[in-house]
């Protein structure tokens, strides 16, 4: 683990300026060398982890991009709804009901070794902590079709949790790049939301929160469809630059609900202590924070590494930087504390 200091900005052609001025002369290559490169680029393992090679997956015209995955909540052809499936307005249920991880097992087995420390819990008293097995953190909220029709959200943010990692912990090279889809790991954290209201899972200051959302935040279309997203809903990075940011393996969530009817719009969360807000419908004027991060990059003094992560909503992203600052054993020695808790 370590620390980060952050710095947001737009991507930019130097990374350090005023330093020293140097002009640049052209480097000769024989006739053919970018054909060679092309076809090296092509023939690459792809950066989203598929191991198929580049130009089969997410390499076109020689640039990376990671469309969203396909979500078809509606394969099943048995026109049946199940009345414990929170996605039963699809009328494609199939049972039996699964057994659904509140986290995503791709996750916990990405950031955890075999327990979880949990606390929060409207069935823990307010501040206690417990350790659990993975098998506990369980609720069987979803039938086993529509389960299997959301696993490819599970294992983008699978692919995340462990990029993120791979990221900090690569210090000395060769360069690490992941490419991820924004909006699949949106979607994950949205699903990962409804898991815990509707087994009963969410609690503000040890009371429990009754699993009622905003009319306009329909499951079945934002899960099924990244568009169906309104302007002004999704994910934001709410550091602000300059902080201290600690990656740790960790994961925790606590939801944003409206006054009065206590409707919830969205949550709060810290991944692998990265401060996120996902916002399922706008529910204020205030700004979002830094909305939809084009990639987070990793700026150790040997290597850069960088999870990109790609959208398809037409607008301009931002890159998050964090440049290395101290490992967590020296942050410690030092009795700096740092951590985001939502």
């Amino acid at each position: 683990m370590a620390s980060f200091s952050l710095a947001m900005q737009k991507p930019r052609c130097t990374t350090f300026a005023c330093l020293s001025l140097f002009a640049l002369r052209p480097i000769p290559y024989a006739m053919g060398e970018s054909k060679r490169r092309k076809r090296l680029l092509e023939a690459a393992p792809c950066l989203c982890g598929s191991e198929r090679r580049a130009v089969d997956c997410c390499l076109v015209d020689g640039k990376y991009f990671r469309a969203p995955s396909k979500i078809d909540l509606w394969a099943s052809a048995k026109a049946d709804a199940m009345a414990r499936c929170y996605l039963r307005d699809t009328d494609r249920c199939v049972g039996p009901m699964s057994r659904e991880h509140l986290i995503s097992a791709a996750v916990l087995r990405a950031v955890y070794v075999d327990q979880l420390v949990v606390s929060g819990f409207p069935w823990l008293p307010n501040g206690q902590t417990r350790s659990i097995g993975f098998k506990e953190l369980t609720n069987k909220c979803l039938c086993s079709a529509h389960n299997n029709a959301l696993s490819p959200l599970d294992l983008a943010a699978g692919r995340f949790f462990t990029a993120l990692r791979v990221a900090d912990l690569n210090r000395s090279g060769p360069a690490f790049s992941q490419i991820v889809s924004g909006h699949d790991i949106e979607r994950w954290m949205l699903k990962t939301l409804f898991a815990f209201a509707h087994s009963k899972s969410l609690a503000s200051n040890g009371s429990p929160i009754n699993p009622v959302f905003h009319p306009k935040i329909d499951p079945v279309t934002m899960l099924a469809d990244p568009a169906a997203w309104v302007i002004g809903s999704g994910l934001s990075f709410r550091q602000p630059p300059g902080s201290l940011l600690l990656r740790s393996d960790g994961f925790g969530l606590a939801p944003f609900t409206l006054p009065g009817s206590n409707e919830i719009v969205g949550m709060t969360t810290s991944i692998q202590g990265f401060a996120f807000d996902l916002r399922a419908v706008p529910f204020d004027t205030t700004s979002p924070g830094h909305f939809r991060p084009s990639s987070i990059r990793f700026r150790h003094p040997n290597v850069v590494n960088e999870v990109t992560l790609c959208w398809s909503d037409g607008r301009e992203h931002e890159a998050i930087d964090l440049d290395f600052a101290m490992t967590n054993a020296e942050a410690t020695a030092r009795g700096i504390k740092i951590g985001v808790t939502p």
